[in-house]
């Protein structure tokens, strides 16, 4: 028979390797994500449309995601650093650099549109910022040709984008759906002349993450929730 001291000691060695175990399961479950802050979407709190979008993968995979809520340049810097797992949202197919990374299913499909003051006509395509001071939200993605066109005009945020557009330093400005909704919100609907139907791109917000073993299994769980939620 086994002593109570040799007992004791196989009931601690257990309890210790089952303590490692699931701290190594846990690990092997977290996804550290660094989110561009957008207000409504990804908001530090937690109350945005896409934290509860991962909040119900969560609560059906296991999975759990860290997110770090950041300025959208500092968000990009991190990811393109390797301080992440993943970035929320990246669009890969319309981000040259990251198109050999996993991605989700798209949450959403975010349009660009170009904004001038409500007095002048609405621009409806690529040829109509010929001219212009043009400016963007830094770290912002844009397409090539648009990064071009807005050189060094970059804002730090979007509200202070708006600003200087009314300020007239820029004579037309470059913005997403739904962020730019969110801030005229605020703002009032009518202080900025676009037209809905002409977006000059659109870019689709998903779960990106870099191309691991690991990671690919995880987004398939991932996916296989979202297609479950209807996206």
């Amino acid at each position: 028979m086994l002593s109570n001291v040799l007992r004791l000691a196989i009931f601690l060695t257990m309890l210790i390797s089952t303590s490692f175990v699931g701290q190594a399961n846990g690990n092997d479950w977290k996804l550290d994500v660094a989110a561009y802050k957008i207000p409504n979407v990804l908001e530090p709190d937690g109350s945005g449309e896409y934290n509860k979008i991962l909040k119900k993968i969560t609560s059906k995979t296991g999975i759990v995601f860290h997110l770090d809520v950041l300025p959208i340049a500092r968000a990009r810097a991190g990811y393109k650093n390797g301080d992440y797992d993943c970035l929320i949202p990246l669009d890969p197919i319309f981000e040259q650099q990251h198109q050999d990374h996993l991605q989700s299913i798209s949450f959403y499909e975010a349009r660009l549109y170009a904004f001038t003051q409500r007095e002048k006509a609405p621009i409806t395509d690529i040829r109509g910022l010929d001219g212009l001071r043009v400016g963007g939200e830094l770290g912002m993605p844009y397409t090539p040709e648009l990064t071009r066109i807005i050189g060094n005009n970059k804002a730090k945020s979007l509200k202070s984008l708006v600003e200087m557009l009314a300020l007239n330093r820029y004579e037309a400005i470059l913005a997403y759906t739904p962020d730019i909704l969110e801030l005229l919100k605020l703002e009032g609907p009518d202080v900025l002349s676009y037209d809905l139907q002409f977006p000059l791109a659109i870019y689709k917000d998903s779960l990106t993450c870099r191309p691991t073993n690991r990671n690919s299994d995880l987004m398939i769980k991932i996916n296989r929730v979202l297609t479950e939620l209807g996206y």
